[in-house]
């Protein structure tokens, strides 16, 4: 059993699973799961990595759970299942701390050798991209920002797992990235809604993005599937460049 089977595992087996997951679902979407929403059919896998994904460190997660749990009527309950997503969490958390660093470290040493291939320098991108010129299809203008970007990443989390929009996202924006045998750190230093924005910013145009997306997407393990993905958040970003 590896080290996420075994936090899985572990929270399945307590008695108050379904009170963790609600808390999860009302903490990262402000959605409450009613008698009439099948617990049981959602994977607590897929809440814990949804979690992780859209709250960046233990503090914050601290404070979301208190602020949340403060909403609810039975608080004593739901502060006990917080301490159990706490104490479930929280060396993730620090682990993800510890290796932050080296991965800073990593990317700066490889922008060193990496020409910046636009005007924006806190953007360095080091993904190959394939012959097709994107930048011939950029006209118009459009929003440097996202508006109510956790609309957007609700969006996309309800088709498809973060954590696969986050692999094809990565690999768009810096290097193919391959779970089987690359190291996690690099990329567990971005979280979703940052990765989707660099992508917003980076494409001119709706039809820039959807070619490097599927372009990603075919060069990336099981290309069908992050097809699939790819067109999930094509779709969700589509209104983004609408009028422009």
């Amino acid at each position: 059993m590896d080290f996420w089977e075994e936090i899985f595992a572990d929270l399945e087996k307590r008695e108050d699973i379904h009170r963790i997951k609600k808390l999860i679902l009302f903490t990262c979407h402000d959605f409450w799961a009613d008698e009439n929403y099948d617990l049981d059919a959602t994977p607590i896998g897929e809440l814990i990595q949804e979690m992780l994904e859209i709250i960046p460190t233990l503090d914050k997660l601290k404070e979301m759970l208190n602020s949340h749990v403060k909403k609810l009527n039975k608080q004593a309950e739901y502060f006990l299942a917080a301490d159990a997503i706490i104490d479930t969490l929280g060396p993730v958390y620090a682990q993800r701390n510890a290796t932050e660093e080296n991965s800073a470290d990593l990317l700066a040493e490889m922008a060193e050798s990496t020409t910046v291939s636009d005007d924006t320098s806190a953007e360095v991108i080091y993904y190959e991209d394939s012959e097709y010129d994107y930048h011939k299809l950029a006209t118009g203008k459009k929003l440097d920002y996202i508006p109510r970007p956790f609309d957007l990443r609700a969006e996309i989390a309800r088709q498809v797992s973060p954590l696969q929009a986050k692999i094809l996202l990565f690999s768009a924006l810096h290097f193919r990235f391959n779970p089987q045998d690359r190291d996690w750190s690099a990329i567990s230093a971005y979280i979703l809604d940052d990765l989707l924005l660099q992508l917003f910013k980076k494409c001119d145009t709706f039809a820039v993005l959807e070619k490097k997306l599927e372009d990603t997407a075919s060069k990336l393990p099981n290309p069908d599937e992050n097809r699939y993905v790819a067109a999930v958040i094509a779709g969700a970003m589509k209104h983004l460049y609408e009028g422009a």
